[in-house]
């Protein structure tokens, strides 16, 4: 009897181990249970090869940043078209980067981000207007994971100090903060800074520097420079409409310098 119970529980392990190993078998040749995406797991993802992705540049020839982002694109295995207009203009002044998608491509859209994007803090936006299956309306240089254009990326991520355009506002009322601050910023290798007066004086207690997209880590050594150059309060905000890359407003009781009277460059 006891000879009989050990077989039967080894029959009955055996049996339930084929069973597995069928459903497991199963599931690994149904294509609507998974795809690999470029080498990464997730369920009911297209493939990059069956999406076309329009990226918004409104200049008469696309940008040197618009084509490395279409160069990392393609080589994800993306379809690629440049649009100079965009259905919803407002889509194009959001700080964070936006993938807008219509309704039945919303898993498109999904599978740009994971292929591209990872796990940056994305918006993903519906416009049943556009015609591709995921515009990319604005997007931030950080954001991209870049891959094999690592390299490429690097003079866009972390600028060099001649390539930049620096404007000096005085808005402290302390007279030639600006001159000083510009003059300090030339010698560091910022080459192309102005000087100017603000209209009217700041209430900030702090320096600010305020940077296009595109240019945060430009602003964040800046800001490096400034500590060191004995300013005791210094932040860096986004501006994204602004025309010079980074734009420096001294506030008040924000110089280095004792204060003195008047509001000169």
């Amino acid at each position: 009897m006891k000879k009989f119970l050990i077989g039967l529980a080894i029959l009955i392990v055996v049996g339930v181990g084929a069973i597995v190993l069928a459903a497991i078998r199963a599931g690994n040749s149904n294509p609507i249970a998974q795809e690999v995406v470029r080498g990464v797991t997730q369920p009911n993802l297209p493939t990059p090869g069956e999406i076309t992705v329009g990226i918004f540049d409104p200049a008469e020839q696309p940008t040197e940043l618009t084509k490395l982002l279409e160069s990392r694109l393609k080589a994800a295995g993306f379809q690629t078209v440049i649009e100079r207009e965009l259905v919803d203009p407002q889509a194009a002044t959001l700080e964070r980067t936006t993938l807008l998608h219509r309704t039945l491509t919303k898993d498109k859209a999904e599978a740009l981000q994971k292929n591209v994007f990872g796990n940056a803090p994305l918006r993903l936006g519906l416009n049943e207007a556009i015609q591709e299956d995921v515009v990319i309306s604005v997007w931030n240089i950080e954001d991209v994971a870049w891959g094999e254009l690592n390299e490429r990326a690097q003079k866009f991520l972390e600028p060099a100090p001649e390539t930049i355009t620096v404007s000096v506002i005085n808005a402290s009322g302390v007279d030639g903060a600006a001159g000083d601050l510009a003059e300090a910023l030339q010698q560091a290798g910022y080459v192309q800074v102005t000087a100017g007066n603000a209209e009217t004086l700041s209430t900030e207690k702090q320096v600010i520097v305020y940077y296009q997209r595109n240019f945060k880590n430009a602003a964040k050594k800046i800001r490096e420079l400034l500590l060191a150059q004995g300013y005791g309060n210094v932040s860096y905000r986004s501006a994204l409409e602004q025309t010079t890359n980074l734009v420096i407003e001294i506030g008040q009781a924000a110089s280095p310098a004792e204060p003195t009277a008047g509001g000169a460059e």
